[in-house]
């Protein structure tokens, strides 16, 4: 297949198979196109610029536990898991990469107040080349009587500007919670 591109449908260059062809007297530019397309192909410039997560939360108060779907960018979790492993990990759902996820979870997503450590279970995944949905539980005790605090920082070691956005089911027309870098602890 041939294209030509240039002025007034002049051929100054002809493209084959994706290749440009230089034509003597062509100044149509090609060359310009050809050094944005490989800069925009490059690996940085493929890097996405919006850095956040959204988690749907449910209290479950007969079971005392709050129930979590939580919503992350695949890469940047591999990211965590794997300077949290020190060694590449790829993002499967496998007994490893649980008991890993489990650990980073217990860290950056906690249900304060209270001595006791929170019991968290994994308690599936959903794994997709946009996106990837978490779906753990985290046990809260029983109601309490003021509102307990959540602290997400979840993803926040590897961008200061990851911003975490909470949904709480049990109250649907509170607004989003957002979590940041300068505000990592809300009341729930």
């Amino acid at each position: 297949m041939q294209f030509a591109c240039g002025a007034a449908g002049r051929a100054a260059r002809r493209v084959r198979a994706g290749v440009c062809v230089p034509v003597p007297g062509c100044r149509s530019g090609c060359g310009l196109w050809l050094l944005l397309g490989v800069l925009l192909c490059s690996p940085a410039a493929r890097a996405h610029s919006v850095h956040g997560s959204y988690a749907e939360i449910e209290w479950s108060p007969e079971g005392g536990h709050l129930h979590v779907a939580l919503q992350v960018i695949p890469e940047d979790l591999e990211r965590a898991l794997s300077a949290r492993a020190g060694v590449d990990t790829a993002l499967r759902d496998t007994p490893a990469v649980r008991e890993l996820l489990t650990a980073y979870l217990r860290e950056h997503f906690q249900l304060l107040g209270g001595a006791a450590r929170r019991e968290l279970h994994i308690v599936g995944m959903q794994l997709d080349y946009r996106d990837t949905w978490i779906y753990f539980s985290l046990r809260a005790g029983a109601a309490p009587q003021r509102a307990p605090r959540l602290r997400n920082t979840v993803l926040m070691d590897l961008d200061a500007a990851q911003t975490n956005r909470v949904k709480r089911l049990w109250r649907p027309e509170a607004p989003v919670l957002v979590f940041s870098a300068a505000e990592p602890e809300r009341a729930l």
